[in-house]
């Protein structure tokens, strides 16, 4: 069982670091532009365009048109903006990324052009596209606390109950206990797995905000050692860590989901929700079957390891501007607030731009991860403690 368990976990995760791989030689060129929305299928009049778009050296601009394919003429014609990280009227930092819409004038069949151009006009990248624009088309844009988003977590909640239900009224021999972490460990790392191959297929993969650095990444990739490893010192510190990051990390991001243009029912909107809901699934079952608990030291303990990762983050964010395409790496959300909205908004108005608002990320994980530790003290739900 141990072997098959190994044997799977490095395989994906091992496809997982080499699509990486092949995602950074990809975007390796001194131009770039990449295109991920409108997806390729009937669109609203209001068309969503969102890509990403880079020099290596010098500034560039952008434009898109709707060509009527009859006529070749261009029916709607708009200049795209890259996004820019602004604080109090200052430019922070340019982005590769951008997002907007161009308005097409009737339902019909048009060719979509998107052009790079250099400092000097002349065009770098072109990409073309043809798209059905439909006067009935259902908006597909996510939005916050919209029914596709209350009904994914109902469906988690669900999960979540019957897994409670399962672990505290059915007797599983420990045999039983373990083909069950294997299998939702091995369907979530499937899943990333699957998800990068469609990130690039798409033209959304960037090395600034798609490598597993992220917190909910990490967890993603440490999450089934927890369940291979033997009961002791080492795994109680890796059940402190994904319990207060899984709970407290892939919450937040399931309250407050960056999906962008894609909404339901496009792939990226399950896969965000099936990556993030195991990791609340196997953090409750870890709780549930393995023989740790969480302390107060605990607390302290995930605390202080999380402030040493959070600054070798902070640097690896910091470096990968020299990898195409070339702006800020934003893992753990530590150069600038989601583009979407978040409660990080809320810290950068008390505090200030990066570095200064981690003083409300410190403060927020005080508070959440305190919250946290309260039901082990209530319920408590553990009595073996290995350190």
């Amino acid at each position: 069982m141990k072997r098959i368990t190994v044997t799977v976990t490095v395989v994906l995760t091992a496809f997982i670091i080499l699509m990486d791989i092949r995602g950074l030689l990809v975007m390796w060129k001194p131009y770039g532009l990449q295109l991920h929305t409108p997806p390729r299928t009937e669109l609203q009049r209001n068309i969503p365009l969102g890509g990403l778009a880079w020099a290596q050296q010098g500034s560039v601009s952008l434009r898109a048109a709707l060509i009527d394919p009859a006529s070749g003429n261009a029916v709607a014609e708009i200049n795209l903006v890259r996004d820019r990280v602004e604080y109090k009227g200052k430019v922070l930092y340019e982005l590769a990324s951008f997002r907007a819409h161009i308005q097409a004038p009737a339902a019909g069949t048009y060719l979509l052009r998107v052009e790079l151009l250099d400092e000097t006009s002349v065009p770098r990248a072109k990409i073309e596209r043809t798209i059905s624009v439909l006067d009935n088309t259902p908006d597909r844009e996510f939005r916050m606390f919209s029914p596709s988003h209350f009904a994914a977590l109902a469906v988690l909640f669900v999960l979540c109950l019957g897994l409670f239900w399962l672990c505290r009224s059915v007797s599983l021999t420990p045999n039983a206990k373990e083909w069950l972490a294997f299998v939702m460990y091995t369907l979530m790392l499937t899943n990333e797995a699957v998800y990068h191959v469609y990130w690039q297929s798409t033209g959304a993969w960037s090395v600034s905000t798609a490598l597993m650095f992220h917190m909910c990444g990490l967890s993603i990739l440490l999450l089934p050692w927890l369940f291979i490893v033997k009961p002791g010192r080492f795994g109680h510190i890796l059940f402190e860590m994904m319990y207060f990051w899984g709970l407290g990390g892939a919450l937040q991001a399931l309250l407050t989901p960056d999906i962008g243009l894609l909404g339901y029912p496009s792939f990226k909107y399950f896969s965000f929700f099936i990556s993030h809901g195991f990791i609340i699934l196997l953090t409750l079952y870890a709780s549930l079957t393995l023989p740790y608990r969480i302390t107060v030291k605990s607390l302290i303990r995930v605390i202080g390891i999380s402030n040493l990762i959070i600054f070798i983050i902070y640097i690896i964010n910091k470096l990968v501007v020299f990898l195409p395409p070339y702006e800020v790496g934003n893992y753990f959300v530590l150069s600038y607030p989601p583009l979407t909205g978040s409660l990080v908004d809320v810290f950068v108005a008390l505090f200030g731009p990066s570095p200064w608002y981690f003083i409300g990320f410190e403060l927020m994980g005080l508070v959440v991860f305190g919250i946290l530790t309260v039901p082990w003290y209530i319920g408590k739900v553990k009595k073996h403690d290995p350190l």
